[in-house]
């Protein structure tokens, strides 16, 4: 394992910080092993592991939207064809996929 020598400074918003370290007291890792792994995946992605970007209309029903877009492609990131297919059709038949209940 190599030697740790880097050292990050960073301000943050204090309400910021005791939120998101409560989080991760909940999830039992430290914020250093959160920084760890957000450079990993850095490196791993050659890029920031999450989006950046501001919707084009920022309303509720179109961030909820697009949640549930960006969850459904995550999820179907990792199926093969006919897993797709099941998950497409489950969900045709139960909601029109944005929540609202046939």
């Amino acid at each position: 394992m190599a030697t740790k020598t880097g050292f990050i400074n960073a301000r943050i918003d204090q309400s910021v910080k005791n939120k998101a370290e409560q989080i991760m007291k909940n999830l039992g890792v430290k914020p250093t092993q959160v920084i760890n792994m957000l450079y990993h995946q850095i490196i791993l992605r050659k890029g920031i592991p999450f989006d950046i970007e501001i919707p084009e209309n920022n309303n509720a029903q179109n961030l909820k939207k697009e949640r549930t877009m960006r969850f459904a492609n995550s999820a179907l990131s990792g199926m093969d064809q006919n897993d797709i297919e099941l998950f497409l059709e489950h969900a045709r038949n139960k909601s029109n996929f944005f929540g609202n209940r046939k």
